[in-house]
């Protein structure tokens, strides 16, 4: 309980540091991107706490499997309504926060690597969604 615990702590700083200290000062000086950031990860907590059980307490890497992340993806458009472009911003946006904390902690660098695998979806025949891309 205790290692989880811990681990909990770390992710939760982690996303702290990502959010506070890096986006806005290294990534972006867009508030609407950092708001973007910042509303992925709860939208994301929260479908880890509803759908699968896990409280931010219990929160650890693992919570980032790639497994994890395709499940939220559908309950984004299943649950949320969310359009595929919408879903493509998310994913997005928590590659990037898997990306910053790789950087951090080398034990996250199979779990980003994995991330970058996921396949955005499939979005209308528009300039803004052709030109997003995952990097």
């Amino acid at each position: 309980m205790k290692k989880a615990m811990n681990e909990a702590v770390l992710v939760s700083q982690c996303i702290s540091g990502f959010l506070n200290d890096y986006a806005p000062k290294h990534k972006t000086g867009s508030q609407h991107t950092i708001k973007s950031y910042k509303t992925t990860l709860e939208i994301y907590i929260k479908y880890l706490e509803r759908e699968k059980k896990i409280t931010p307490a219990q929160l650890d890497w693992n919570c980032f499997d790639k497994q994890y992340i395709e499940d939220w993806l559908v309950w984004l458009v299943s649950e949320r309504n969310n359009k595929p472009e919408t879903c493509n911003v998310r994913m997005a946006s928590l590659r990037e926060f898997l990306k910053y904390a790789a950087d951090k902690n080398i034990q996250v660098l199979s779990v980003y690597q994995n991330s970058t695998t996921i396949k955005k979806k499939k979005c209308s025949k528009n300039m803004r969604c052709r030109s997003l891309k995952f990097k």
